[in-house]
């Protein structure tokens, strides 16, 4: 018995020889978990610092989020395997071992992506087999573990290297710049609102003046005011485009949209004689001593704590870098804006059905975004004071996501997306293309509609004759099937490169059209020299007014001439119309789709056939809507989308609404199932019950014909 005894004695000994101890065991995780979490994050938002210069994110919070991602994942897994240690010895080297693997594979899955276009199951086959043999190998190959123990410093380099070496140590180590305050004599009030992925060609009819049909408010502001016609941006990116307007100047590498690496701008120009009222939304130029620490935002009045939207971003960005490719097109994307990545844009909150803004819990979950009563705030807290003042924000639209109808009620967001795997290029599905840029004019028109608000306010506290109002936009945005979104191309640059530039100046009356090219960096000069101000830094841009004009469009470095991007915006123009028409004539918005001539009529009216075996089911956020709409709702269930069974992709289908045919599209492939999305006028709906059907359509010789398609 005691020989036994000795020898299990001895068993265990070598046991605990050859097993790594806690602590020596929770240095390896360090190790792995910094190579499969951190120095990824470190990596990308080393390259992204705008990620945490756009959220104001201090010095400590960015210390302290690095610190967690470093330090936190390991931790808690050794505190796992600590608490599984008091019950089982065995039980906390399994744990182990699977935290190895678990971390290995993390690692093996983001080399597979980078290495090729894979399919999702062999990229999560390949990761499994790399992590189980790695952890096979840490069990039985000593030198393995040794490996990892003469990596331990690896998660202290990393963090060193993020914070003191990369970008973001101009954000964790700020250097103490002051602002140079200028004296100016100038008393006017100057009222400036930045719009976000505005292409300008958008406002037009066909003679290439304001639709003041579709816009009126644009319209209203064109008629006393300078239009200046042919305005390019010099970026396509807004943390560059947005600083640009500001200073003058033309962006320069590495430079972010934070006051320390652009302190000569609009505010310290005016700062010393006017007072502030500011909201930026992308940057943060305007000075402490100017602005203050504590400065709102136009973000979502609902939007989590800075700290959590930090966090949950991060989670995001994460995810996008180890999901599987089938399992990543469906995550939010995170290209398309810096932050609240899960709500594509918005804010997740509860929808108010009400018709107050108590947000209050309704029993139809959904995103609710406030930017427009977040630019309502700032109008609100326009004010005419004996100093002169300036008035600025940066407001988030047209920008998507695009949920807000003309009214301003806002619709439930579809799962389908025409955004390709990047996020900064369309699909080549030319139908939601389509729709997504027809979505971004139903709001632009809400945006007209939040413009109407500004002017009657200006008007409302006697502003509006004494301001000079400035409306701009900081880039615009393409809407071609396989193209890019916003990054130049010889294809898109007329989409891109053309924002608005309206400027009234104090008592103005007249509408003035300046056909010259100006660019977004000429627009501080031009008011510098209306306000009779020199600029005191040199300014690569020139006053609108002046005689100086380049004959080039330069978007972020792409460069092409003026006269072919010119020609190439009025084709783009040409093509709007086609799509959408003008004003109210057809096609009017909700008139895309194969089967135009349809729309609003009763079903009662357009030939019907038995239905055959195909079935659609609609998706459940627009249906439970549509089964039940509460009165005063702001959310509409005008998106409609669902799958269909028994038709194939590229049939056309139609949609009708209490007995009304209300929109018609086209199937498409998503993901392997059949699936459509269609729009729906809000004038067709109504509160309480809306009754829906969904219609397979084909053509004959004598029209047009529906079939039924049964629910699923």
């Amino acid at each position: 018995m005691a020989e036994v005894a000795a020898q299990t004695r001895t068993r265990a000994r070598r046991e605990r020889l050859s097993f790594p101890s806690l602590l020596l065991g929770g240095a390896h995780l360090a190790v792995l978990s910094a190579f499969a979490l951190a120095q990824p994050l470190f990596d990308l938002f080393s390259k992204n610092a705008e990620f945490f210069a756009v959220r104001r994110s201090s010095p400590k919070e960015i210390v302290v989020f690095a610190l967690a991602v470093t330090f936190l994942p390991p931790l808690a897994m050794l505190a796992v395997e600590a608490l599984a240690g008091l019950a089982s010895p065995l039980l906390r080297r399994v744990l182990h071992l699977v935290f190895v693997a678990g971390l290995t594979g993390l690692i093996a899955i983001q080399l597979v992506k980078r290495a090729g276009d894979h399919s999702s199951a062999l990229v999560i086959a390949l990761a499994a087999a790399v992590g189980i043999a790695v952890a096979l190998l840490y069990l039985r190959v000593p030198p393995a573990r040794s490996f990892l123990t003469i990596l331990s410093p690896s998660p202290i380099v990393f963090l060193a290297l993020f914070l003191l070496t990369s970008p973001i140590e101009k954000l964790v180590m700020p250097e103490d710049v002051n602002a140079a305050v200028t004296d100016v004599s100038a008393r006017t009030p100057v009222v400036m609102i930045v719009f976000d992925e505005f292409p300008e060609f958008s406002l037009m009819n066909r003679s290439k003046k304001i639709d003041a049909d579709r816009f009126p408010n644009f319209a209203r502001l064109a008629r006393n005011a300078t239009w200046f016609r042919n305005a390019t941006t010099v970026s396509h990116s807004t943390t560059k485009a947005v600083p640009a307007i500001m200073t003058g100047i033309r962006p320069q590498p590495n430079k972010l949209p934070i006051f320390a690496d652009h302190p000569d701008n609009i505010f310290t120009l005016l700062g010393g004689s006017y007072r502030m009222n500011v909201v930026e939304s992308q940057t943060s130029l305007c000075p402490k001593q100017l602005c203050g620490d504590d400065r709102p935002r136009l973000t979502s009045s609902g939007a989590k704590p800075k700290e959590a939207s930090l966090y949950s971003d991060a989670s995001y960005v994460y995810l996008h870098l180890i999901a599987p490719p089938r399992l990543e097109e469906r995550l939010p994307s995170v290209s398309t804006a810096w932050e609240n990545f899960g709500n594509e844009g918005g804010t997740q909150t509860s929808i108010s059905l009400s018709g107050d803004d108590s947000r209050a819990p309704t029993g139809h979950p959904e995103v609710w975004d406030d930017r427009g009563g977040a630019a309502r705030s700032f109008f609100s807290s326009i004010r005419a004071t004996s100093a002169p003042t300036l008035n600025f924000a940066h407001l988030l639209l047209p920008h998507g996501p695009y949920q807000y109808l003309p009214s301003g009620r806002q619709y439930v967001l579809g799962s389908l997306v025409a955004l390709g795997k990047d996020g900064d290029s369309w699909g080549p599905q030319t139908h939601l293309v389509v729709q997504a840029y027809e979505r971004y004019l139903y709001q632009l028109e809400y945006t007209d509609r939040l413009l109407g608000r500004l002017l009657s306010r200006l008007k409302a506290i006697g502003l509006y004759d004494k301001a000079m109002i400035v409306v701009t936009a900081d880039h615009g945005v393409s809407f071609r099937p396989g193209d890019r979104r916003r990054g130049p191309t010889r294809t898109n640059i007329q989409d891109v490169a053309y924002v608005p530039f309206f400027m009234k100046r104090p008592d103005q009356r007249q509408a003035v059209i300046v056909d010259d090219h100006v660019e977004t960096i000429d627009i501080l000069p031009t008011i510098a020299d209306v306000l009779g101000i020199s600029i005191p830094w040199e300014a690569d841009g020139r006053s609108g007014f002046g005689d100086e004009h380049t004959t080039r469009v330069d978007v972020s470095g792409f460069v092409r001439p003026l006269a072919s991007v010119l020609d190439a915006r009025d084709k783009a123009l040409l093509r709007q119309i086609r799509l959408f028409g003008t004003g109210t004539t057809m096609p009017v918005l909700y008139g895309v789709g194969p089967a135009p001539s349809i729309l609003g009529r009763p079903v009662s009216r357009v030939r019907v056939v038995g239905a055959g075996s195909a079935s659609a089911v609609i998706d459940a956020k627009p249906l439970a809507l549509l089964r039940s709409l509460p009165r005063g709702s702001r959310f509409y269930p005008s998106q409609v989308t669902g799958r269909v069974s028994g038709l194939g992709a590229g049939r056309p289908v139609a949609i009708a609404v209490n007995g009304r045919i209300a929109g018609t599209s086209t199937t498409i492939d998503s993901a392997g199932a059949v699936r459509f999305s269609i729009l729906v006028p809000e004038e067709l709906l109504h509160v309480g019950r809306n009754p829906v059907r969904v219609f397979a359509v084909s053509r004959t010789g004598i029209g047009i014909t529906l079939a039924q398609l049964a629910s699923a």
